[in-house]
């Protein structure tokens, strides 16, 4: 079949180089393994080829899968592991790394000497970029339910999060009369007091990875 020819022509020889593998990928239909990315897959699979094109082909057609770690996703002190450790995930850090040391080797003088400003973005492709600030705090806060209630609730009275963190500044009682005034009924004594607690808090550190 056309499958069984296919991982046959993936079936590279050991040692195989970086070269080899991206081409290896290139004529079964991967067109973007440039030789780093092959280099990198390779150090990560302990240069065994077809493990190497393997990490390639699926990182490349499925992106997110690292992150559909729910376990590992939890709060705690594991929190994101299986995700790090994930090849796909080792082999781009790895070209990052490969990146970061052409940059330096480009600098004159001693290596004491040069530096790297490396900037993290905390955007990422897919859903969470399409969800408001106001969704990934409630889910970080609060359980699905209740979060999934109240932000029905605070949409259909127009309150951003912004709205809320100023609102919240108030004592909780206060608090509480400024969520019934803008509309928002039937809010648990529970669930107010836990976000007066915590919508003073950065979003980056209680919304869920």
């Amino acid at each position: 079949s056309a499958a069984v020819a296919q991982a046959s022509r993936l079936q590279v020889t050991m040692p195989v180089t970086a070269e080899t593998l991206a081409s290896k990928l290139s004529d079964c239909g991967v067109p973007l393994a440039p030789a780093p990315l092959a280099a990198a897959a390779l150090k990560v699979c302990h240069y065994h080829g077809p493990t190497a094109a393997q990490v390639i082909r699926h990182g490349l057609a499925n992106p997110r899968d690292p992150y559909e770690y729910v376990d590992g996703l939890a709060p705690g002190p594991s929190h994101g592991d299986p995700v790090f450790k994930h090849p796909w995930v080792q082999t781009l850090l790895e070209v990052a790394r490969d990146r970061v040391k052409q940059a330096l080797d480009q600098q004159p003088g001693p290596a004491e000497d040069k530096w790297l400003i490396c900037i993290r973005t905390f955007g990422r492709p897919g859903v969470r970029c399409q969800q408001s600030e106001l969704h990934r705090f409630l889910f970080g806060v609060l359980l699905p339910c209740a979060a999934k209630i109240l932000e029905e609730k605070l949409e259909a009275a127009n309150l951003s999060l912004p709205a809320l963190r100023k609102m919240a500044k108030r004592p909780l009682k206060s608090f509480q009369e400024e969520l019934k005034k803008a509309g928002v009924g039937r809010v648990h004594p529970e669930t107010a007091k836990r976000l007066s607690e915590t919508l003073c808090e950065p979003l980056e550190k209680v919304e869920k990875k």
